[in-house]
């Protein structure tokens, strides 16, 4: 799975899926239908909902993706937003602040290793965002109403987003709705993003130098804004379905527990940071948690100097937690164990300097 690396994380490159294995059916799924990105996916399953029975609120968790706060926001006006630890596995959700007959709340699967409990009996809808969880236990197991996961997160894809209703589901509503769909321009803008991020993946896998990077980085970063800035719902063409059917149940999580449980233990204790860890299930990354924003972005900047290229989960949200800045090392297929003794060496030789 080894190969040349430009850096280590951003987005992927290019890789053929029949070097993986699957790791389930798709019978857990129940009924599924494939978006181009995480965004969309939760835009219809709302839309289901909403057709179904007037919403008063629509609830997110406080601490979400600011892209898709703004992206949503847009989109709707009923938007509240509730507080629930993100970094506390067992934390439980207040269900008193919600109508049971006119709200819908939406649930984050937090990197893989939340379950979410639902109350008994009468409670409002839930739809539930596995993106940064895909195919992890708790994904598999919901019980949520409805759900809704970005593919691209998880797999080497330019694009990819899941709707499906869990097979614990009592959900009866209807799960498909032609109206909601819009007939694509020409050409289409999800067309568009997919062809310059699928572009971008293509020439990070035949490149071998740092300094060839610019164009296709560019490439990916406009294929981003293009997902952002669209707001419809484009049916997935035949083509682009295709490829998402060949991936979407792929067994890439493995490769993250076992990189994990080789770098963690090499990580030494730094008082400027703590590990994000969990027993049971396989977390996003290596999840490294920071009570100072500035000492994120210290650290982070150090890492983007070692060409370690982490993300943020997530920036410009404001919880009462001690320990609340994430920053994602990503350990996927991608990386050795050469590759991750490197991480550990990187990680292991920061110091804050009292001029930082």
């Amino acid at each position: 799975m080894h190969t040349t690396l430009l850096g280590y994380g951003s987005f992927f490159h290019t890789v053929p899926s029949v070097d993986f294995e699957e790791k389930t059916t798709a019978d857990f799924l129940g009924d599924y239908q494939f978006f181009y990105a995480g965004r969309p996916a939760m835009k219809y399953a709302i839309e289901l909902v909403a057709a179904q029975k007037p919403l008063r609120y629509i609830w997110l968790p406080n601490y979400y993706c600011p892209f898709v706060k703004v992206w949503i926001e847009h989109e709707y006006d009923t938007i509240r937003y509730y507080d629930l630890d993100p970094f506390d596995a067992k934390a439980s959700l207040d269900w008193s602040l919600f109508d049971a007959d006119k709200d819908l709340v939406i649930l984050n699967n937090y990197w893989g290793m939340k379950r979410n409990i639902l109350p008994e009996g009468k409670r409002p809808v839930v739809i539930e965002d596995h993106s940064h969880g895909w195919l992890s236990e708790e994904c598999m197991n919901s019980v949520a109403d409805l759900c809704f996961a970005s593919l691209r997160k998880t797999l080497p894809l330019p694009l990819g987003g899941i709707f499906w209703k869990p097979k614990n589901s009592d959900w009866e509503g209807a799960l498909y709705d032609q109206n909601t769909f819009r007939t694509p321009k020409s050409p289409a803008p999800m067309d568009i993003a997919w062809n310059l991020m699928h572009s971008a993946m293509s020439q990070k896998a035949q490149r071998s130098s740092e300094h060839e990077s610019k164009e296709f980085m560019e490439d990916y970063a406009q294929g981003e804004v293009t997902v952002r800035e669209n707001f419809e719902l484009y049916p997935v063409t035949e083509t682009h379905k295709a490829l998402l059917s060949q991936w979407f149940l792929k067994d890439v999580g493995r490769f993250k527990r076992r990189n994990l449980d080789y770098l963690v233990p090499k990580i030494k204790t730094n008082t400027n940071f703590k590990l994000l860890t969990n027993a049971v299930g396989t977390p996003f990354g290596l999840l490294v948690l920071f009570t100072d924003q500035e000492i994120l972005n210290t650290f982070k900047h150090y890492l983007i100097t070692k060409q370690i290229y982490p993300a943020e989960l997530w920036p410009r949200n404001s919880i009462p937690q001690t320990y609340k800045h994430l920053l994602n090392i990503h350990v996927d297929f991608r990386y050795s164990e050469k590759d991750l003794d490197y991480m550990a060496d990187c990680i292991n030789g920061w110091e804050l300097n009292a001029s930082n």
